[in-house]
């Protein structure tokens, strides 16, 4: 594992903002934010979501990765980890998001993430110390939408 020197990240950009603006059959889609990036990215399903997180924290460096994870090949040399290009066709330009949500990442550990999330709405915090976790916490406000 390499180490990183040692640097100052802004307050604001170790949080990151998530707006979901449809939640069918439960896929989500709507937009991420991070003041790092300086624009909205749009994104389809989960999968995208949690991966635009990820490469965020890494282009970030922080929160550090405490393990790399595993893979079935090895495509390290091919995938530019900073790249956020997705193919979408969703355009929420014209839309209000169902719910907005504040998301911090405090520790990448045990390949996943603990930190908070904030249901801006209503003002809930709540802690979470996985992904899974997180995940199932962004449902349990969405299914009641």
């Amino acid at each position: 594992m390499s180490i990183c020197p040692a640097k100052f990240i802004p307050r604001e950009m170790k949080t990151t903002l998530i707006k979901v603006y449809s939640y069918h059959n439960k896929c989500m889609q709507g937009t991420i934010y991070n003041p790092f990036f300086e624009k909205e990215m749009v994104f389809e399903n989960v999968m995208q979501l949690i991966t635009m997180i990820e490469r965020i924290s890494d282009s970030l460096f922080f929160p550090q990765k405490a393990m790399q994870l595993r893979q079935f090949t090895d495509n390290t040399e091919t995938k530019d980890k900073f790249s956020f290009d997705f193919t979408t066709t969703a355009d929420f330009t014209e839309e209000f998001p169902i719910a907005t949500f504040e998301l911090e990442i405090i520790f990448r550990q045990n390949a996943s993430w603990q930190g908070n999330i904030v249901y801006a709405e209503q003002n809930l915090t709540s802690s979470f110390r996985s992904v899974l976790e997180l995940l199932t916490l962004l449902d349990s406000v969405l299914s009641g939408k």
